[in-house]
C-alpha cells in the first residue's frame, strides 16, 4: 500500500495509465472488507485439502499426496484410521495452504477493486457515473483485471512461478524425493528474496524489472517498480545507519568468542534494540531480509580494511550470503554443505538434525 502511495506521486501531473490515491485506497479498504471471506476461504481450504489454486507453498501435488496417504477405502474401519492419521500428519502443510488462501483471497479483492477504480477513473468518469463503472467493473472484471489480480496474489504470497533456472531446480528435487529432506522449500525462499532485491539498487538485474522501469509493461506499473527501488534504499540507508548507532544488529561476527562475548551481554542477533531488551526481527520476512542485509553490510564492513571495503560487490554478496545462512528455510542446504565440507567436525550433528527432520519432533527430541 505504501509503495503504491509512492507510485501514486509519479504520476500526478499526468493522465490515463498511472496509480491514483483513490485507486490505492480502495485496495486498502477492500482488503480490510475483505478479512472475513479469506478467513472463510481459509477455513473451506484447510477442512476440504482443495486449495483453490494449485501454486502453494508445498510446491508439490497436493491431492495425490492425500490420496497416496489413504491408501484404501476411507468409508472402511481401517480407512477411516488412515485418513484420521493421514489428516493429522498433513496438518502444518494444511495450515501452509490454508494460509495461502486467506490472503490469496483478499488480495484477489483488493486488486479488482484498485483496477477497477483505476480504469474509470482513467475514462474521465465524475459522480454517479464513476461510481456505477466501479461497481460493474467490480462485479464483472476483465480477464485481463482476473489475470494480474491472481499475479498480484500469487507475488504477494511468494509463491508465483520461478524462472527457468529456478524450474529446473524443483523438477531435479521432484525427480529425487531425498532432496526434499535437504531443501524442502524452494519457490518460497526464492521469491522472499527477489522480493528484497526488487526492493534495492539490485533490481535491474531482473529482466522482468528492467522491463518494468523503462514503461514495456505499462506506465503505472513502471512507477511502482521505481517507487520499490527508492523506498526499499531508503529503507537499507537507515538501518545501516541505526546498525552503526548500535540500534539494530546483523549475525555479529564470525568469531566464536567474540560473539559468545556479546550474547553475555545480552546481545542478540538479527534484532532490534529499545529500551535495554533486544527484540528479534528475524522471522519479520521479507522486511527481515532487508534489515538483515543491510545490518551484516555494516558488520562486515567494520571488520574489513579500506582496501577490502572499496569492493563494493564483495561487500554486498558477503552480506547477502551471511543472511540467507541464518535463515530456518534454508538451514537443510547450509547444514548440508558444512558437513560436506567438514565431515568429521559436522558429520554427526547433521545427521541427528536430519533424524529430527525424518520423524516427528517429539519422537526425535526423546
Amino acid at each position: 500500500a505504501l509503495e503504491d502511495v509512492g507510485a501514486s506521486a509519479g504520476g500526478v501531473l499526468r493522465k490515463g495509465d498511472k496509480v491514483t490515491l483513490r485507486d490505492s485506497l480502495a485496495r486498502a479498504l477492500t482488503i480490510l472488507g475483505s478479512l472475513g471471506d479469506g478467513a472463510r476461504a481459509a477455513a473451506k481450504a484447510f477442512q476440504s485439502e482443495e486449495p483453490s489454486d494449485p501454486g502453494t507453498k508445498l510446491e508439490m501435488d497436493y491431492r495425490a499426496i492425500r490420496a497416496e496417504t489413504f491408501g484404501m477405502d476411507p468409508r472402511a474401519t481401517a480407512g477411516k484410521m488412515v485418513n484420521f492419521v493421514g489428516r493429522t500428519v498433513r496438518l502444518p502443510g494444511r495450515a501452509l495452504v490454508a494460509m495461502d488462501e486467506f490472503y490469496k483471497a483478499i488480495s484477489t479483492r483488493g486488486t479488482i477493486a484498485q483496477l477497477a477504480t483505476r480504469i474509470a477513473l482513467s475514462k474521465g468518469l465524475k459522480g454517479k457515473a464513476l461510481s456505477e463503472e466501479i461497481l460493474r467493473l467490480k462485479s464483472t472484471p476483465t480477464d485481463e483485471m482476473i489475470a494480474k489480480a491472481r499475479e498480484t496474489a500469487a507475488y504477494t504470497t511468494f509463491t508465483n512461478q520461478l524462472g527457468p533456472l529456478g524450474q529446473s531446480v524443483q523438477n531435479m528435487v521432484a525427480k529425487v524425493p531425498a532432496l526434499r529432506l535437504i531443501a524442502p522449500f524452494i519457490r518460497t525462499p526464492t521469491n522472499i528474496l527477489k522480493f528484497a532485491i526488487h526492493r534495492s539498487p539490485l533490481a535491474p538485474m531482473f529482466s522482468d524489472i528492467r522491463e518494468e522501469l523503462m514503461g514495456k509493461k505499462g506506465k503505472a506499473q513502471r512507477d511502482i517498480a521505481w517507487t520499490r527501488i527508492l523506498m526499499g534504499t531508503g529503507i537499507c540507508y537507515m538501518v545501516a545507519q541505526a546498525a552503526m548507532d548500535g540500534l539494530i544488529s546483523g549475525g555479529g561476527p564470525d568469531d566464536k568468542t567474540k560473539k559468545a562475548m556479546k550474547f553475555a551481554q545480552g546481545w542478540q542477533p538479527y534484532s532490534i534494540y529499545h529500551e535495554g531488551k533486544w527484540y528479534s526481527y528475524a522471522r519479520l520476512e521479507p522486511l527481515g531480509m532487508i534489515f538483515g542485509i543491510s545490518a551484516d553490510m555494516v558488520e562486515i564492513m567494520d571488520q574489513m580494511d579500506n582496501e577490502e571495503v572499496d569492493n563494493v560487490a564483495g561487500l554486498i554478496v558477503g552480506s547477502i550470503a551471511k543472511n540467507l545462512t541464518s535463515k530456518t528455510w534454508l538451514r537443510g542446504v547450509s547444514e548440508f554443505v558444512r558437513m560436506l565440507d567438514d565431515p568429521d567436525r559436522y558429520g554427526g550433528r547433521y545427521v541427528q538434525q536430519l533424524s529430527g527432520t525424518v520423524v516427528p519432533t517429539g519422537v526425535a527430541q526423546w
